[in-house]
């Protein structure tokens, strides 16, 4: 893959991968809801053996860490967490956590959860799918 300047247009045709799909005219995709959690998993992978990612709450602790979380400290050991909530990033009544079921802001009266597991991609699959749900448990 190549980074392009500020000035240069996005296209695919300046994306370089082993494989390629293509849209259909106006649909876009956005990883946001699972790239930083793959990134965390990925970049600790290659960083070290005592190292902690921390892509903004999507995190992965490889060796032990202490890691707060809901104003409480966990000790991490080779394990993922993330966070989701509703909390933050809202305008009026509205959120950024799209239900795929109606292609509309969740609603839910979950308001936030973290979660931790073997990878940090796992963590911020089911913290998303349990806010977005309603199902905390």
């Amino acid at each position: 893959m190549r980074l392009l300047g500020s000035t240069s247009r996005l296209s695919w045709s300046n994306c370089y991968a082993r494989r390629c799909w293509r849209l259909a005219p106006n649909v876009r995709i956005d990883l946001g809801g699972i790239a930083k959690g793959w990134m965390a998993d990925r970049l600790a992978e290659r960083l070290g053996d005592h190292v902690l990612v921390n892509l903004g709450g999507d995190l992965y602790a490889r060796g032990e860490w202490p890691v707060a979380i809901a104003c409480k400290t966990y000790l991490l050991r080779n394990l993922g967490a993330a966070t989701s909530s509703t909390r933050k990033r809202r305008w009026g009544d509205l959120h950024h956590l799209i239900d795929p079921r109606t292609g509309l802001p969740a609603t839910t009266r979950v308001e936030e959860v973290s979660v931790v597991a073997e990878t940090a991609l796992d963590a911020e699959v089911l913290a998303k799918t349990v806010l977005i749900s309603g199902r905390a448990t």
